[in-house]
């Protein structure tokens, strides 16, 4: 969670994908702080696997999120991540 700004702001609430909060995830909240907003991206997978977290680019580590996936009982599906919103 990015800290709350002097002067109200928008909210964002920023899910990430089976990855975790990755580098990528961070530097997105952060380019939306710099742009005066507060962010929220709660940790999706801290009940299953907590602090998960997994390259893409990397096979092994891709296979990692996709099996934790599988292991999720929970089936939730989100869309409209854009920086223009949806």
């Amino acid at each position: 969670m990015s800290p709350s700004p002097a002067k109200p702001s928008p909210d964002v609430l920023m899910l990430h994908e089976i990855f975790g909060i990755t580098d990528w995830i961070e530097e997105i909240a952060d380019w939306f702080t710099g742009c005066g907003c507060q962010v929220i991206s709660p940790d999706m997978v801290w009940r299953i696997k907590p602090g998960f977290v997994a390259n893409y680019r990397i096979p092994e580590q891709r296979e990692k999120g996709l099996r934790l996936r599988q292991q999720s009982p929970a089936r939730a599906v989100f869309t409209g991540f854009g920086q223009a919103g949806t």
